[in-house]
């Protein structure tokens, strides 16, 4: 395992902020830590990175324990807030981040330049930070993290405060990444992580409820179906038609769309699929269906139901 953390805590003064905190990431995976504001993610990271001291529990990054420099040179950091230095040029910021990783002298050059490539910095390298927009401060803060090339990255919320098309491109630049580091990272779009994780843990309150991979995590929870009918004719008949059919829990009319038609959801007792079986039972009565839609539960079902188990599960 490139990281390992067993039974890992931190308190400050008697309130404790993560508790007995327990899983690993393998070699070239890529691991999302999801959890709400104040679950325990950051501290989780700070310590990893070797920036907190954890008060019980022990880790490892690729075999050496968290609190020696011998871990701490394995780990390329990005924090949630980047500390960047806005009146140096990229290049020149980067070499200097390169020194502070212990890259000798005669290769910073070499290694800033590759980090600069890599994170798609190239027309900006000879611009001072300040002139670079939200979204390519962000690809220095990354670039700075794996400057030195260590074989662990850590990315505390890597999308924060960017906009849906920089969002796009620095998932690609992730999963570049993953090609050839071990990551870890943090983030509050579900999505994000669902497209981008092998494997998530779910932090909540500081503790771990569940480490696994999304498309397993789902599953489990997927214990309904759900679908959205778009049909011609009178909504009530329809209504009545799907309820009549022993594996359709509810039928809800939904305003609709498109004039001339009814649309509905449908809520169904079993995770089967049973569109064939919908849309059978109406083309039976002489009903037209346009269109049928399921909705499978998504990480974010899985995280709601976990964190908040009252909450009523929804959605696109």
């Amino acid at each position: 395992m490139t990281i390992e953390v067993s039974q890992l805590g931190k308190k400050y003064g008697s309130k404790p902020a993560i508790e007995d905190i327990s899983f690993s990431v393998q070699s070239g995976e890529v691991m999302g830590l999801l959890g709400v504001n104040g679950a325990g993610k950051t501290t989780i990271m700070r310590i990893l990175a070797g920036a907190l001291r954890p008060s019980s529990g022990s880790a490892t990054i690729a075999g050496h324990d968290i609190q020696t420099l011998a871990a701490r040179k394995q780990v390329g950091y990005l924090p949630e807030t980047v500390p960047l230095y806005k009146e140096m040029q990229v290049q020149d910021f980067l070499e200097f981040t390169a020194a502070l990783g212990q890259v000798p002298g005669r290769h910073r050059k070499q290694y800033a330049q590759r980090a600069i490539d890599r994170c798609g910095l190239k027309e900006y390298q000879n611009s001072p930070i300040f002139k670079l927009s939200q979204g390519y401060r962000q690809r220095l803060g990354i670039a700075q993290a794996i400057v030195h090339n260590p074989p662990v990255i850590i990315l505390d919320e890597p999308t924060r405060g960017l906009d849906p098309n920089q969002i796009i491109s620095i998932r690609s630049l992730i999963q570049e990444l993953a090609q050839d580091h071990t990551i870890l990272l943090s983030s509050h779009i579900l999505a994000e992580v669902q497209m981008t994780c092998q494997r998530v843990t779910i932090v909540h309150q500081g503790k771990v409820l569940a480490i696994d991979s999304p498309a397993h995590l789902t599953q489990v929870l997927d214990t309904s179906s759900s679908y959205e009918l778009e049909c011609s004719g009178e909504a009530t008949k329809i209504q009545k038609i799907l309820q009549s059919l022993p594996l359709v829990n509810s039928v809800q009319i939904l305003p609709a769309t498109t004039p001339g038609r009814s649309l509905l959801s449908v809520e169904a007792v079993a995770a089967q699929d049973i569109g064939s079986e919908l849309v059978s039972a109406l083309v039976a009565q002489n009903i037209a269906v346009h269109e049928v839609r399921r909705r499978r539960a998504n990480l974010e079902d899985v995280f709601l139901a976990m964190t908040n188990p009252d909450q009523v599960l929804g959605g696109e």
